[in-house]
């Protein structure tokens, strides 16, 4: 799993766009009312296009056309000896809310999420409360990855993440909910997008 923010790069370049994918990510309110359970799954549910934010959208074109994001994950993907199309063989983006259990990449992709804020119960709102709204904090979402590596064994490891955040499964890997104890696990709200990879001979 990889992990991009605003304070974790020196690249000042680097540093700007996911400075703007936070504040963008930040506006992306979605409303929970207008999501739908994916197909066998009860914890899982993703938005219908037509109900997405103009801020998705705008994530939508950074992720596919900022070059300085681009480079950045071309250079990650060479490095873990993989090689992504970014071109025309991505999936369209989804808008996901996971509330429990987990997500996984398939072999022969890499996935890209945004922590997004999660859904709103929708209900009219005034220019006061929207602005209360978009100052709120929101917890920040927690999980585990893992991923399969010789005979059968697995290693992984837990992470944190805030609105705008991105992180990068590579195919095979699983991201779970984290729970302790009695407090139940944190949920995550997501802008995904998925690209086709090939592994570098």
């Amino acid at each position: 799993m990889f992990v991009l923010n605003s304070t974790s790069t020196d690249h000042p370049a680097l540093r700007g766009v996911l400075s703007d994918i936070q504040s963008i990510a930040k506006q992306a309110v979605c409303f929970s009312e207008e999501l739908v359970y994916v197909p066998g799954r009860t914890n899982l549910m993703r938005l219908p296009a037509s109900h997405a934010p103009p801020a998705i959208k705008e994530l939508d074109k950074i992720v596919h056309e900022n070059e300085v994001l681009r480079e950045v994950l071309s250079e990650w993907a060479a490095q873990n000896g993989l090689c992504i199309d970014q071109e025309v063989t991505r999936q369209a983006f989804q808008v996901i809310w996971l509330q429990g259990g987990g997500i996984s990449s398939k072999e022969d992709r890499v996935s890209l999420y945004i922590t997004l804020p999660r859904p709103k119960e929708r209900r009219s709102i005034s220019i006061n409360e929207a602005a209360s709204l978009e100052a709120e904090v929101e917890p920040v979402s927690q999980g585990f990855v893992q991923r399969t590596i010789t005979d059968g064994q697995k290693v992984g490891s837990t992470f944190k993440c805030h609105v705008g955040d991105i992180f990068i499964l590579r195919g095979g890997e699983q991201l779970h909910l984290l729970g302790v104890g009695t407090i139940k696990p944190r949920d995550i709200c997501a802008f995904a997008t998925t690209f086709r990879a090939t592994v570098l001979l």
